[in-house]
């Protein structure tokens, strides 16, 4: 018996030797998602669209896909960050890619079932700037869920 519970703790401590490495290979993947995503918010800042989206395409790439929540929330994170770009770009070639990709991505992410007020915040505001007011008020509510029901 006391070799049952020896191998017990031996294969114990195994799991949570390979749990704890698991989780360390994730902090660090994190990590490395949250640097790309912060230099293509650098790089928008700078004017530099081509090297920003480069960045987020990068760390787009990066995005564990078996965490749907943790990806939706960072492809809503950089939706956000292409569409305020796409509001200030004076070009109007960038401002449609932009767009676009703010779309795209606000899209993806609330298709994972994200709640995540910013991919709504985009796809209403994108809504409404093609008139399509009954979807913009509709991803409203999703971005803001106590909107309208105190008017």
């Amino acid at each position: 018996q006391a070799a049952q519970a020896e191998e017990a703790r031996a294969k114990k401590a195994s799991e949570d030797a390979a749990k704890a490495k698991k989780q360390a290979e994730l902090a660090s993947l994190q990590k490395d998602i949250d640097s790309e995503i912060a230099k293509g918010k650098a790089a928008l800042a700078a004017g530099n669209v081509e090297e920003a989206i480069s960045h987020f395409n990068k760390a787009l790439s990066m995005l564990p896909s078996d965490d749907p929540a943790y990806s939706a929330k960072k492809k809503s994170e950089i939706a956000q960050a292409l569409y305020d770009a796409s509001e200030n770009a004076e070009n109007p070639s960038d401002k449609k890619k932009l767009a676009d990709k703010a779309k795209s991505l606000a899209g993806e992410a609330a298709g994972k079932g994200s709640d995540d007020a910013g991919s709504h915040y985009v796809l209403g505001m994108e809504a409404s700037k093609n008139k399509n007011y009954a979807l913009a008020e509709a991803e409203f509510e999703k971005a803001f869920p106590s909107w309208g029901k105190e008017c």
